[in-house]
């Protein structure tokens, strides 16, 4: 018989005690997600991004490949969804006995970002850890649903009993990427963004006081397509005004990710297309990996790169009812740029990304477009991942929310 489990969560302030004393006295870091898994979390969104491109049907696909492999811990606002979930997964012939459903209050759904980050010592204790957020700096750390998000992963180590490691830096958890000996990659351009009073050497000192990382890889900019929304349109050979999706500003997991401790998949682009955006991702990701080649391992040893091709620029066009559109229509960009003014329709550029992959024991979901490039990146993730399952799953529908199904999931380590 099957079971459903449904943790009821009260929606006032939960109280977990913080030791004064570092993570580190305790021995704890963060696992790399290669590592073993025992259970994915997920938030069931409360928007779409784009109303022609719903995310059902992408979300239901990855619940049915995920089950089989990591127990599924679905957060939720209401009771309602519950029984709304459970209707539709019969749609998609989803066993439903291995979804535990929490309900607690949230509003965005990117639980890589800000749900729960675990920790684990030696003991296999864990514990989670805690940074600050501002909405990826689309509003600042006391916007009242920054402070809502910020405090999911406060509430969710209340109720596992968990010990809670916080820390003033501001971070999202796919603006970093850490290995199983605690090298930590990350980008510069989201760090000091997020953080203009810190100085590097300041932020290295909170991850590895609350995360356990030991060295660092500062690479300077992510992908043209993911730079900060605010700061304007990006325009490609045509002209064309093409506005980015409520993008990071360059988060790591969308170019640069630890297969093992030793070998990153990265994303290679082609330094002179004719595409302007491709040739500034290409020419930025030729600079990281100059910076990859002068990095070592713990070990002390050079990294293995294989690289993972750019995806073509997917556009389209947004409007007023698309959440996206409707999101950057209420808030403020640059001087003298205008998005959406009188309700006018806006080009945009999904955030997509074939590196916003998820691994998750001895299967990986892996984001294909049904394009040419898709081959020659399936090539890729069958030679880093030779001994595990490959799932692709078409992510586009949540590209246009400015993530992929890395940036929709955390890994709980056993």
């Amino acid at each position: 018989m099957r079971w459903i489990s449904i943790l009821m969560v009260v929606f006032f302030s939960l109280s977990c005690h913080t030791d004064q004393k570092t993570k580190a006295d305790y021995g704890y870091r963060q696992p790399a997600e290669y590592e073993p898994t025992k259970a994915i979390w997920m938030q069931w969104p409360k928007n779409t991004h784009k109303q022609d491109a719903p995310l059902e049907k992408v979300l239901y696909q990855m619940f049915k490949e995920i089950t089989p492999y990591a127990q599924l811990n679905l957060l939720i606002t209401d009771t309602a969804l519950h029984r709304e979930i459970l209707k539709k997964g019969k749609k998609y012939n989803l066993d439903t006995s291995r979804i535990s459903f929490h309900l607690f209050p949230y509003n965005e759904f990117w639980t890589r970002d800000m749900g729960p980050r675990f920790l684990i010592n030696n003991r296999r204790k864990k514990a989670m850890a805690d940074f600050s957020f501002n909405a990826w700096s689309y509003a600042d750390e006391h916007d009242s649903l920054a402070i809502l998000d910020e405090k999911l992963d406060e509430k969710i180590a209340a109720s596992l009993k968990m010990p809670l490691y916080s820390s003033s830096l501001i971070a999202e958890g796919g603006d970093n990427e850490i290995n199983g000996k605690g090298v930590l990659m990350l980008t510069e351009s989201v760090q000091l963004l997020r953080n203009p009073n810190l100085s590097k050497i300041q932020i290295e000192r909170e991850y590895r006081k609350t995360i356990g990382a030991t060295s660092f890889i500062w690479f300077k900019k992510g992908l043209r397509d993911d730079d900060f929304t605010l700061n304007g349109p990006l325009v490609n050979k045509q002209g064309d005004s093409l506005f980015t999706c409520l993008t990071t500003n360059g988060h790591v997991d969308e170019y640069a990710r630890f297969v093992n401790d030793s070998t990153v998949l990265m994303a290679f682009g082609d330094v002179l297309s004719e595409n302007l955006i491709e040739k500034e991702s290409a020419a930025r990701l030729v600079e990281n990996l100059k910076i990859l080649r002068s990095s070592r391992n713990a070990d002390g040893k050079p990294f293995r790169v294989i690289f993972l091709p750019l995806v073509p620029p997917q556009i389209s066009t947004m409007k007023k009812g698309d959440g996206t559109y409707d999101i950057l229509q209420s808030l403020t960009f640059k001087p003298n740029i205008k998005y959406g003014n009188r309700d006018k329709p806006e080009k945009m550029i999904a955030a997509a990304s074939y590196l916003n992959f998820v691994i998750i024991n001895k299967m990986v979901l892996v984001p294909l477009y049904d394009l040419e490039t898709d081959e020659k990146a399936l090539v890729a993730f069958k030679k880093a991942f030779p001994d595990k399952k490959i799932v692709p799953i078409n992510p586009l529908a949540l590209n246009w929310g400015g993530g992929g199904m890395h940036c929709i999931t955390q890994n709980e380590p056993f």
